[in-house]
């Protein structure tokens, strides 16, 4: 009896031990899970800037308030000295570009 309980009980913590590749597979499970999700996130994104576009909105993930004042700080020099922007190049204003 005692000889049937020991094999039994090596055989019930066999099947509870966790053996090395099952931690990688499951590794690897939720590192292919966040991947996916943030694919998942980006993908929605893309569709959020292209719906934005259509109506002319910049989506702020694509391209920031500063870096719109970045782009055109630097190409200021470029314009024609009778055109001129609506706003001030200021950071006070960026949240309008």
């Amino acid at each position: 009896m005692a000889k049937h309980i020991n094999e039994q009980d090596g055989g019930v913590k066999r099947i509870f031990t966790v053996s090395p590749i099952k931690l990688t597979v499951n590794e690897h499970s939720m590192q292919l899970n966040r991947a996916i999700d943030e694919c998942r996130r980006e993908y929605e994104i893309i569709i959020d800037a292209i719906m934005n576009t259509q109506k002319g909105v910049l989506q702020p993930q694509i391209i920031t308030p500063a870096q719109i004042m970045n782009l055109m700080k630097a190409s200021q020099a470029d314009m024609p000295p009778e055109m001129s922007l609506p706003l001030p190049l200021s950071a006070a204003y960026h949240h309008y570009f």
